[in-house]
């Protein structure tokens, strides 16, 4: 349920993957530059069909020679001309038609109506994540763009808009108008996401500056006006630029506003009255804003940052454990980015250095000790090249400049392909580059950025799956990254 921010800014898959890579436009394209010479002509290609159907989860396509053949005019109309050879690529899902490989041909069968598959050769091809074709034949042709991680749940927004949620579904916080679990992605209604933000049993999202939520509502955090459930997206009126969904309150910048339950001042205003619509937090030229379980915490004007609400375990990092009804400004200047959960607290400068702050009983702090610390404490690890931080209830996971993932805390968390402790910061068992790393309560994720191939843009999870909120398709908790089915 951690909230990360850095400033800038029905088809089994089995079924699916098949018939190798689904929703192409490729062998489409290849096939009219090959028709312009024979006379014949071809409409209707894969990507359109996986575009319209949406992006991972939608329907299969029937793409490939067998489908633009059937739209080549039919009557024996040729896809491509007999004995013509062309480049090959094979990916992890299939084969596709187009590319620069040149270690192998397949060749178009005497009737010109299908090629012959490639010889297995791997080309190290980056997916673009602007066009629904699937470069590096990974099964997806669109990229993760942004994810967030919560309470046994987790959502993921792609480059061409769509969103979607997957893991425990209680109060119907996944958004698709059920209240049942589910184990693999699935998609939100709705087109033009930008970002999401997953809480403890509400979500919220943005489509550019709307704002929606749903899920549990007792405490008014949809900020919906009511104290009703919802288990689709509802509008949160206004504008707005960035949403974090905390435990049982949501905040969201242009003009900071928070509402929810505000029992110990989470909401900023000078008062523990709850809110069922947006009300102003006392602070102005806020850049970011992160939600956790009962404080809340921001960037805002010359790089401060300022924290409020619970702080029993020194989660604000004021350097006392009293709780504030307001912001109160934590030690340090030029804070770039900040991340809260349940009972700690860490945040980067723009030096690239890393600090935490709270409670540190499974050395979530990470700087080697089991003991809490009530200001900002530098890992062990020391150094100035972190990028990126999340805080989850008991670890936290980070990236470093070269794209490198670290966590520590609870064992099982971690990522590292074991059940170990950690109270510093240890390397997760991958060779993957990450671009974002978020951390739910006992899982996280985060976005690869390669090496190529397969893997731009991808999203891995790790941790507790007891809800599928890793996204594999089971309930079974992993100790190393596994890739989320379709992404």
């Amino acid at each position: 349920m951690s909230h990360s921010f850095r400033l800038a800014g029905g088809i089994a898959l089995a079924a699916l993957f098949a018939n190798g890579c689904p929703g192409k436009d490729a062998v489409g394209r290849e096939a009219s530059a090959t028709q312009a010479a024979t006379g014949a002509s071809a409409s209707g290609s894969g990507a359109a069909a996986q575009s319209s159907s949406g992006a991972g989860t939608g329907g299969a396509s029937t793409s490939g020679p067998a489908a633009s053949s059937a739209s080549a005019g039919g009557g024996g109309a040729m896809l491509c001309a007999p004995s013509s050879d062309a480049p090959c690529y094979s990916g992890p899902k299939g084969t596709e038609g187009v590319g620069s490989c040149k270690a192998g041909k397949k060749i178009c069968d005497a009737m010109g109506q299908s090629y012959g598959p490639c010889q297995g050769e791997t080309l190290p091809v980056d997916e673009d994540c602007g066009t629904a074709a699937d470069e590096d034949c990974d099964g997806f042709g669109y990229c993760v763009v942004q994810v967030s991680a919560g309470f046994g749940h987790t959502c993921a927004v792609t480059s061409n808009g769509a969103l979607y949620c997957w893991g425990d579904n209680a109060y119907g916080k996944l958004g698709d108008m059920s209240m049942s679990a589910k184990s693999t992605p699935t998609k939100v209604a709705g087109a033009g996401w930008t970002a999401v933000s997953a809480g403890f049993s509400h979500t919220c999202a943005l489509q550019s500056s709307s704002l929606w939520c749903w899920g549990y509502n007792a405490q008014g955090q949809l900020g919906d006006g009511t104290n009703s459930g919802k288990t689709a997206p509802v509008q949160v009126q206004g504008g707005w630029g960035m949403v974090s969904a905390g435990a049982q309150h949501t905040c969201a910048t242009k003009s900071l506003a928070c509402w929810g339950e505000n029992t110990d001042g989470r909401l900023g205003d000078g008062t523990t009255t709850a809110h069922n619509s947006p009300t102003v937090a006392m602070l102005t030229g806020e850049t970011a804003v992160a939600a956790g379980a009962n404080h809340t915490c921001a960037t805002h004007s010359a790089g401060k940052l300022s924290c409020w609400g619970f702080n029993f375990d020194g989660q604000l990092g004021i350097g006392t454990n009293t709780q504030q009804l307001l912001p109160s400004l934590v030690n340090g200047i030029n804070w770039s980015s900040v991340s809260t959960t349940a009972w700690h607290t860490c945040g980067t400068r723009n030096d690239g250095t890393l600090y935490c702050w709270g409670r540190n009983d499974q050395g979530q702090l990470g700087d080697g000790s089991t003991s809490k610390k009530s200001g900002p404490t530098m890992t062990a690890a020391g150094g100035n090249d972190w990028s990126a931080v999340a805080a989850g209830n008991h670890h936290t996971c980070a990236l470093k400049a070269d794209g490198s993932l670290w966590c520590w805390g609870n064992g099982g968390e971690i990522g590292d392909g074991t059940t170990d402790q950690r109270l510093t910061p240890t390397a997760a068992a991958t060779t993957l580059k990450y671009s974002a790393v978020t951390s739910g309560s006992q899982h996280s994720c985060a976005i690869a950025n390669g090496p190529a191939p397969a893997t731009k843009g991808s999203l891995w999870c790790w941790g507790a799956n007891g809800g599928g909120q890793l996204g594999d398709g089971t309930t079974t908790d992993r100790l190393t990254p596994v890739r989320v089915s379709g992404f």
